[in-house]
């Protein structure tokens, strides 16, 4: 296993590499563009079970309004990342259910951008521009407070600085002003635990069995957002004994339109995978990291 990205690169550039999965995005896209390589190698696309996203602090002050919450995922470009970040090779998320599963929400659409959308909703919020900076701000248990809201970020990835500086542009049109403050992803896991933040970037990989939600969503479990109810509980907690596939199936629909309406995630994208495989192999892709079966790999004969 080659563990440095570059080294990777040019080690299939001289074929001397039979398989390579999580090709960076530009990578991947300029390899498309190589006949040498594509002489050689079979690029795959796989289906991702990862997803990335934002965490929102819904016990916070300045957060614990839906309507704040909202205007956020409006304030920020998706397609702006998934084009100039990862060159087309994603697709937006409307949900904690991967698109691809038969008891996603499919009623549920990615939220668009729209700036405008988002002030209105800072708007009957109560939050506005008072002082005329550039950044909405509203009253607070007495003190004027302003909508900056740090966004916390690991150091050892260019992706998700890059995210973090595309999100900060975005959501300046909207009034909101967004801080990347880099920490260790231990001590970012440990805030989100205690609830010591206000956002962080978050991704999941999940199983391609039946999502369970109740770490992530009931009130008992690891829930970092603070979302959930004694509504959204029951619902949780009935999904684990419910046979019945289509009765499951809305129960699991319904609780993504709970988790839709209160935005106590705001979804980004689902990459997709980015492997090539030497031709004299035959590849079964998959989308369970790294992108195939190594035990399955089989000469061509």
């Amino acid at each position: 296993m080659i563990g440095d990205a570059a080294t990777a690169l040019a080690s299939l550039k001289a074929e001397e590499i039979d398989v390579v999965a999580d090709i960076d995005p530009k990578d991947f896209t300029d390899i498309k563009q190589n006949q040498l390589i594509q002489g050689a190698y079979t690029l795959y696309t796989p289906a991702s079970l990862t997803s990335f996203f934002i965490y929102v602090n819904t016990r916070h002050p300045k957060l614990n309004d839906k309507l704040v919450r909202q205007a956020l995922a409006h304030a920020v470009n998706v397609d702006e990342v998934i084009n100039t970040l990862y060159f087309g090779l994603a697709e937006p998320l409307s949900g904690p259910v991967l698109p691809t599963k038969d008891y996603a929400n499919k009623n549920l659409k990615p939220i668009a951008y729209n700036p405008e959308k988002a002030k209105e909703l800072l708007k009957q919020a109560g939050w506005t521009d008072s002082n005329n900076n550039g950044t909405v701000d509203k009253t607070i248990d007495g003190e004027l407070t302003e909508l900056s809201l740090s966004y916390l970020i690991t150091p050892n990835r260019e992706i998700s600085r890059n995210i973090a500086l595309v999100l900060q542009e975005n959501a300046r049109k909207a009034g909101i002003n967004i801080e990347p403050v880099t920490k260790e992803f231990t001590q970012i896991i440990a805030d989100l635990r205690k609830g010591e933040y206000e956002l962080s970037s978050g991704g999941r990989t999940v199983s391609p069995t039946l999502w369970d939600p109740m770490q992530s969503w009931h009130t008992q479990g690891d829930n970092r957002t603070g979302f959930g109810n004694a509504e959204t509980d029951k619902l949780i907690e009935d999904l684990r004994i419910t046979l019945d596939k289509g009765k499951r199936d809305d129960m699991y629909k319904k609780l993504q339109a709970a988790i839709y309406d209160e935005v106590p995630e705001v979804y980004l994208y689902v990459p997709s995978g980015r492997l090539a495989a030497h031709q004299r192999f035959e590849v079964i892709p998959t989308a369970m990291h790294p992108g195939f079966f190594p035990n399955l790999f089989r000469l061509k004969e």
